[in-house]
């Protein structure tokens, strides 16, 4: 007698997405262990302790999973910044907080920046145009959010109206980017708030409008 087909239970989208999730951190487990050239789907179906054909049915390729997880791990980054513009306080301050919470970030997963390092030196061609499509969309998201506090901040008196607003912008991002390099080479400690107030201190001097000294002050200079 044969027995009777098991019955497809529909999945809510809840699930689906919390699959997906699960299936991600698998694949970020195993960039973080054994590095993007040595991960297969295989690997990734047991860290996650599922099936292969549910990795399949979910991410078709290697190439679509791991570009899934530098999607969803730069999102969690780029999700704050459009609530930082409408914060209600000086533009100088959200830059500040801006710079903090990048540091507090890469504190919280080191193991990204290794796993963007990884994918990069191990994909095909067709992969490493992808991901430099996404990693551009990236940084022009961070450029243009610093660039607009800037322009905020020439509006409300306190950054040099003469400065470039879209090449300082930038030029804080490769800032950012070559102390994230010295973190992952080991040659500057990880240390979140050291880091944010001598970057914070350096875009201060460099963006702000300086208030006149107590000693100008006293000798009446305008």
């Amino acid at each position: 007698m044969t027995p009777p087909k098991k019955r497809q239970v529909a999945r809510s989208p809840e699930d689906l997405a919390a699959k997906r999730d699960q299936i991600l951190d698998a694949a970020m487990a195993c960039l973080h262990d054994k590095g993007f050239a040595r991960s297969t789907m295989s690997d990734v179906a047991k860290t996650a302790s599922i099936g292969r054909g549910t990795v399949y049915w979910h991410f078709p390729s290697k190439d679509d999973l791991f570009l899934a997880v530098v999607q969803r791990e730069t999102d969690k980054v780029t999700s704050e910044l459009e609530p930082l513009l409408a914060m209600p306080m000086p533009a100088a301050d959200k830059l500040e907080l801006m710079i903090s919470g990048t540091f507090h970030m890469y504190a919280d997963v080191p193991h990204l920046f290794k796993a963007f390092l990884s994918i990069l030196t191990g994909a095909g061609e067709e992969l490493e145009q992808k991901l430099e499509a996404q990693l551009a969309d990236i940084y022009r998201q961070y450029n243009q959010v610093i660039e607009d506090l800037l322009e905020e901040g020439k509006r409300e008196g306190t950054v040099r109206p003469e400065l470039d607003s879209p090449i300082t912008g930038a030029s804080i991002v490769v800032l950012l980017d070559a102390l994230f390099l010295q973190i992952h080479f080991g040659l500057i400690d990880n240390d979140p708030p050291r880091l944010a107030a001598a970057v914070g201190d350096f875009v201060k001097r460099g963006c702000l409008v300086c208030p006149p000294s107590s000693t100008d002050a006293h000798r009446g200079t305008p």
